[in-house]
């Protein structure tokens, strides 16, 4: 049996947006969940910037090619509707919360920007209480400027949890899974405070489809398009993206 500890880097979405925007009946929810109501936030007529934030997988390792990147993927998405709209990707392998808000000087020169965090350095090393205060004083950042956030939450399905169940690539070590529940409650806490702040929870893949991560943990192009889609979802229920 293969087990699973928290390091990962390859992490993929089932699941419904948690925080200010709630996800419509579309969306894929997380089991046992309460029916929540539509989202109401709508998109500005123009958005001029796509800013990517995060770490090796953001920069498109495990990626075939730079356009087989989830990041690239969703600014394909995004140009089909905002047609001047630029890629600012700031993804560098092991980039931490700590260092995102020097990456946002992009932004001072946008009307209006969507904007991504998948910050899987800080999720797999950077325990609770710096993880907030982190991400925190990230979120205060962007607050300066007219953005959406689209940040991407871990987690792990709970039935592929050693004791629990297994899948194709084996299971999760319980304290793991735990320390995810962490950082989501933190995630949680702090969309009450942030309008602007949209939670896109993605799941680590590695035991239920193991072949979407490679061996180095990045995604594969599999991956890499799993994670745009759950991105793209989250930007069509909140309006940014029109549905399909």
């Amino acid at each position: 049996m293969k087990h699973h500890p928290l390091h990962f880097t390859s992490l993929l979405c089932a699941a419904a947006f948690v925080g200010c925007l709630a996800a419509p009946p579309s969306l894929r929810p997380e089991e046992g969940a309460e029916p929540q109501p539509e989202p109401t936030v709508a998109a500005p007529e123009d958005y001029d910037l796509y800013l990517a934030l995060g770490a090796s997988s953001t920069a498109g390792a495990g990626a075939s090619a730079a356009s087989a990147s989830y990041v690239h993927l969703v600014r394909d998405r995004l140009t089909e509707r905002y047609e001047a709209l630029v890629l600012d990707n700031r993804g560098l392998a092991g980039r931490r919360l700590l260092q995102m808000p020097g990456d946002l000087v992009g932004l001072a020169e946008s009307d209006a920007a969507v904007v991504t965090v998948l910050p899987l350095t800080d999720t797999s090393y950077t325990v609770a209480e710096p993880f907030e205060a982190h991400a925190r004083a990230l979120l205060e950042a962007l607050s300066g400027y007219p953005v959406v956030v689209f940040w991407g939450t871990p987690f792990m399905a709970e039935d592929l949890v050693c004791g629990v169940g297994e899948g194709p690539g084996g299971c999760f070590a319980p304290e793991s899974y735990e320390k995810l529940e962490t950082k989501r409650d933190v995630m949680a806490r702090l969309a009450e405070d942030f309008e602007f702040l949209v939670l896109v929870p993605v799941e680590d893949t590695r035991a239920s489809t193991p072949d979407w991560t490679d061996e180095d943990g990045h995604p594969t192009d599999e991956g890499h398009a799993d994670l745009a889609q759950q991105f793209t979802d989250a930007l069509q229920a909140t309006g940014v993206l029109n549905a399909d």
